[in-house]
């Protein structure tokens, strides 16, 4: 990557990742990693505070394959399809734990009132949701009150900062 972007893809996302490397290199060395360990390199590379990915578990799709050239230098590219609205900015981003260990982001830098509202939709969300899925049993069912944004849960979120919703109302000053 030439540079971390100023925003995570949070929705899913498929990856392709082509390599061109000489076919002598490929077979005849011991320089070139198998395509499987060059796949988690570049995903890994792709996720995480510095990365576009929040993590790989957004990864729905993915295709990695090498093609033979006559340079003796190697290229990589990598593709990623999303959603064009599946983004976050990373500026003052956290991820705030609203239902047990799932996390939503939000940005902080937007007005008090505004994180407010938002907080306490997510709180009104998770409960009807939970009350669903009492009623009904139906995972699918009770999810339907969610926010289409996917939450994370928070062992994906290593690395970033996850607050929960009495920690994010503190530090606005609205406890």
């Amino acid at each position: 990557m030439l540079g971390a972007p100023h925003y995570f893809l949070c929705g899913e996302v498929s990856i392709a990742l082509e390599w061109l490397i000489h076919e002598r290199i490929r077979y005849e060395t011991l320089f070139a990693p198998d395509v499987d360990n060059t796949l988690k390199v570049v995903l890994d590379a792709l996720c995480g505070p510095d990365g576009v990915l929040i993590n790989d578990c957004q990864v729905q799709h993915v295709s990695c394959h090498w093609i033979d050239w006559t340079s003796p230098e190697q290229q990589l590219t990598v593709t990623i399809k999303h959603s064009p609205d599946d983004w976050v900015p990373k500026n003052e981003l956290v991820f705030v734990r609203v239902a047990r260990n799932l996390c939503w982001p939000l940005n902080l830098d937007q007005p008090t009132r505004v994180t407010e509202l938002i907080l306490n939709h997510l709180q009104r969300m998770a409960a009807a949701k939970q009350k669903l899925l009492n009623l009904t049993g139906d995972w699918y069912e009770a999810n339907r009150v969610m926010p289409i944004q996917q939450p994370f849960h928070s062992g994906r979120l290593r690395g970033f900062k996850v607050m929960t919703i009495d920690q994010v109302r503190a530090q606005l000053g609205l406890a």
